[in-house]
């Protein structure tokens, strides 16, 4: 698959479709455990580095902001449209047959209110497992999972959580689909409203995620200061 990097992350440029179908046949192979990193500006330098050597090791890093179309370009030349994890996910369901998932991450109210709105909307799959991201995943859980072998893995734990928990889940499971999906469930759940369509197709969906979080500020700056090679004590 080809790739570009940026401070040593390989960042797909491949299409919306050709990474859609690289997903959805790689569950219905079920060759293995596949992880998704929906990779963003403010997760640049984020992860520790055995997590990231893992990472880029076994993972797809898939451009999620505009941030990362924008770096892109300005380093290569090359415009690569970004593909939002929320975006990625609906499109695999979509497409996607008769799949099995599991949720795991967010609050209790999110994660119920994304269980309702993913059966709801797409019946056809299966929810076969789901638990919040304050509760730890116990010895049984791992055994359901297990059982279940489901097809699509959600984690929304924030970075880089999501991403060691997804490389923790990996020794236990001998395949699926596992993507780090950050906010999705909040969204589902109706608790918080992504940009109105056309703010997205602007690319600044971003800046009214700065404004419903003003706390993304900081992980903005660390991202723009870990970018520009500076260490941070």
């Amino acid at each position: 698959m080809r790739a570009l990097t940026i401070k040593s992350v390989p960042i797909s440029v491949e299409s919306k479709a050709f990474i859609r179908s690289e997903i959805l046949d790689a569950m219905a192979s079920k060759g293995g455990f596949f992880p998704i990193v929906t990779f963003n500006f403010t997760m640049i330098g984020a992860h520790p580095v055995t997590l990231l050597t893992w990472l880029k090791q076994n993972a797809l890093f898939v451009p999620d902001g505009i941030g990362i179309s924008i770096l892109l370009c300005f380093r290569y030349g090359q415009w690569v449209s970004r593909y939002p994890g929320i975006d990625l996910v609906i499109d695999i369901l979509t497409h996607g047959q008769g799949l099995s998932i599991a949720l795991i991450g967010a609050s209790e109210v999110s994660l119920l209110g994304s269980v309702a709105y993913l059966n709801d909307r797409f019946p056809s799959h299966r929810i076969v497992f789901f638990k919040n991201g304050y509760v730890p995943i116990s010895t049984d859980d791992l055994a359901v999972l297990q059982a279940e072998s489901p097809d699509l893995i959600l984690v929304a734990k924030g970075c880089p959580e999501q991403e060691q928990f997804i490389k923790d889940l990996s020794n236990r499971l001998s395949f699926g689909v596992a993507i780090g999906v950050g906010g999705s469930f909040d969204v589902w759940s109706g608790q918080k409203k992504r940009a109105p369509k056309w703010v997205q197709h602007l690319g600044f969906e971003w800046l009214v995620r700065l404004i419903q979080e003003p706390r993304r500020w900081i992980r903005l700056w660390l991202a723009l200061v870990r970018l520009l090679g500076f260490q941070i004590k």
